[in-house]
């Protein structure tokens, strides 16, 4: 069994992997290693943190943020931003049409984009998108509640 948590991130990277699947289907959970040396593309979800609080008595309400990092190598000597754009936008427009209500959650998108880069011998650049999702749990258990 799936916690409310582990279940909804699986959701989101399915949505992002659907066809055409963003990134060549490189989507990843919580990896440790983002990119590996020869691709040029990669999202990664990451679980971030989750504050609960009793909503009802009996039942706790989960407000998680997830990051959706998505990662692009640049040529170098170019813009490193250029290099993520077209996947940042297709990304953004998934999440924005995720639905996130058939599983018992509600996922906004925090207007913030957070930028890194690594200044390698080719250049990667992560845009990094933040959610909040809030969700409901039995005090007992971790399992979304629908």
């Amino acid at each position: 069994m799936s916690t409310a948590f582990t279940s909804l991130v699986a959701e989101l990277a399915a949505a992002l992997a659907a066809a055409p699947a963003l990134a060549g289907g490189r989507i990843g959970i919580n990896r440790l290693r983002p990119i590996p040396a020869g691709q040029s593309t990669a999202i990664v979800l990451r679980l971030e943190r989750s504050n609960g609080s009793e909503f009802v008595l009996g039942t706790l309400r989960w407000n998680t943020t997830i990051l959706v990092e998505c990662y692009a190598r640049a040529v170098a000597g170019s813009d490193p931003a250029a290099a993520v754009d077209d996947l940042l936008q297709s990304t953004w427009q998934r999440l924005a049409a995720f639905r996130a209500d058939l599983l018992g959650a509600d996922v906004c998108i925090d207007p913030m984009i957070k930028w890194d880069y690594d200044d390698s011998e080719t250049p990667v650049v992560c845009a990094a998108i933040q959610l909040t999702a809030s969700q409901s749990t039995s005090t007992s258990s971790l399992q979304a509640q629908l």
